[in-house]
């Protein structure tokens, strides 16, 4: 048995009882117009871990995740992205970035396979493990987790109204005591009593954050490699079958199919929930299912994919959710690729890593060039190059890469000593603020500057400075005029986290 999560998330779930979906249905009308609601998915899988012993490595978890995204993309004509083995960076910086994708009607269907774990003793917190969280023994603190409360706080607050999160994790029914009270839920037709399309448009309407777990208190199985988990097998089943049967599939759905198994799931919800909730998974492809599509499907020109070619113009720098920014002196040069097509597959495959890419025409064609990082100082880069490869001695394209120094002309650029909001404008600030940390990689300041002002924790600021001749980044957070408010907030951050760079903070005084 194995620690092992497909993960729909989270910390202070309160469960749905059979009571609470007692008189959903009290009005009915088709009068209102249809919602155009886009549909997302993001996958992730990890099977692989630096952290041994104590996280062995996986079976079958991007195997899963792959599987049902190939479902959700193929049955359900969701837009997925997947994600393999990710770093705790580069997660948390995916699901930032859909705060720039989804619109309030849009639906999110995320999935995370891979270990899990719950300290109930110290932290009172769940954590996901990612490729690169240490053994506990050596990081007691968890700073190389993401707890499960950050993950709760940043998925709620996507702009997305309808959120689903699955999780197949050992001792899932330990996040709290309802959870671990909690053992079983009778079926219910959750729109027995108006048609699936009026059903529909009204749970649409609600904000839904429901999550969905394997079982309770007890180990949840691996399974053999290349035959999906226990509750993944019955998931993908689920989804394949009740096309057959359904005109609509919703979340509540998906747990009554997967209810009876031996390892109890169990179905809550999170956040911002709204009473009589229900995530619409999708409208199938039954006769009534088809008619139904037609209906609701959102006109082609505002579905808008992520990393459409025409964003890419030559001369600028993108980083991986195709926004353009500030370019540096030297990249890590990963590939040149012939097409776009093959540039999303890339980006794909290497999305764990600080992904930059740029257009170039050579002898009248067009290739697209992926770089890793963005380095204003070449030594430090060729130091961080040698270190990308001794830790992928089996990556060609890594083995290949090599410092490029770009000849573009930079789009802007930062001035020593002045501070910038992280959208790059000057401002001034006086008084106090918490600094967090100096880093010597813009990209990488940037990155976390939105990532805490996107999860609530105030406005973020960068400063440019320079120390014995390198050029390094500073990033604060909010602006007190008074020191004791100034403390006190920082305290708050350092309390109540488990990252290691606010683990750091100190006041600033300006």
């Amino acid at each position: 048995m194995k620690g092992f999560l497909f993960l729909f998330l989270f910390l202070q779930t309160v469960i749905i009882t059979e009571a609470q979906t007692r008189g959903l249905f009290l009005t009915s009308s088709t009068t209102d117009e249809y919602i155009v609601s886009r549909k997302f998915a993001l996958v992730i899988g990890g099977d692989l871990y630096d952290g041994k012993p104590s996280w062995v490595n996986l079976n079958n978890p991007i195997y899963d995740a792959e599987t049902i995204g190939e479902i959700l993309k193929v049955d359900f004509n969701y837009d997925v992205q997947v994600l393999r083995n990710p770093t705790s960076n580069s997660l948390l910086q995916t699901l930032i970035s859909y705060h720039t994708i989804l619109n309030p009607t849009d639906r999110l269907f995320i999935f995370i396979a891979g270990h899990g774990d719950f300290d109930d003793k110290i932290f009172d917190d769940g954590f996901l493990v990612t490729k690169d969280s240490k053994p506990i023994n050596q990081d007691p603190n968890r700073k190389t987790y993401i707890s499960y409360t950050t993950l709760n706080n940043l998925i709620n607050k996507l702009p997305a109204k309808q959120i689903f999160l699955c999780m197949d994790v050992c001792f899932s029914g330990a996040f709290n005591s309802q959870l671990k009270q909690y053992r079983s839920s009778k079926s219910t037709n959750m729109y027995s009593a108006m048609s699936a399309e009026s059903y529909v448009q009204k749970k649409l309407k609600l904000t839904t954050r429901s999550v969905l777990t394997s079982g309770g208190i007890d180990p949840v199985l691996d399974g053999i490699k290349g035959s999906h988990s226990p509750f993944a097998y019955k998931l993908i089943e689920g989804l394949r079958v009740m096309q057959e049967q359904k005109t609509v599939i919703t979340g509540n759905d998906l747990y009554n199919y997967v209810a009876m198994m031996e390892s109890q799931p169990i179905i809550g919800y999170f956040g911002s929930n709204a009473p009589a909730a229900d995530y619409v998974v999708g409208i199938t492809n039954s006769s009534k299912g088809k008619v139904l599509q037609e209906q609701m499907a959102p006109p082609k020109e505002k579905v808008v994919h992520r990393g459409a070619a025409s964003k890419i113009k030559e001369g600028v720098v993108y980083d991986k959710y195709f926004e353009e920014v500030i370019v540096q002196k030297f990249y890590i040069q990963l590939l040149s690729e012939p097409s776009f097509q093959e540039l999303e597959k890339s980006i794909e495959k290497y999305n764990q890593f600080d992904i930059k890419m740029s257009q170039i025409t050579i002898n009248s064609k067009l290739w697209y060039r992926l770089y890793i990082g963005g380095f204003n100082d070449k030594t430090y880069a060729q130091k961080q190059l040698s270190i990308l490869k001794k830790s992928h001695p089996s990556d060609q394209n890594i083995q290949a890469s090599f410092i490029k120094e770009l000849k573009i002309t930079p789009s802007s650029t930062l001035n020593y000593n002045t501070i910038y909001t992280s959208s790059l404008t000057t401002v001034t600030l006086k008084g106090y603020s918490v600094q967090v940390f100096s880093d010597p990689m813009l990209s990488f300041t940037l990155t976390k500057a939105k990532e805490y002002k996107s999860v609530g924790m105030g406005k973020t600021y960068i400063e440019k400075v320079q120390v014995n001749g390198k050029d390094y980044y500073r990033l604060y957070i909010n602006n007190f005029p008074d020191k004791n408010a100034a403390i006190k907030f920082k305290n708050q951050l350092v309390e109540n986290t488990s990252d290691v760079n606010l683990k750091g903070a100190f006041i600033k005084s300006f």
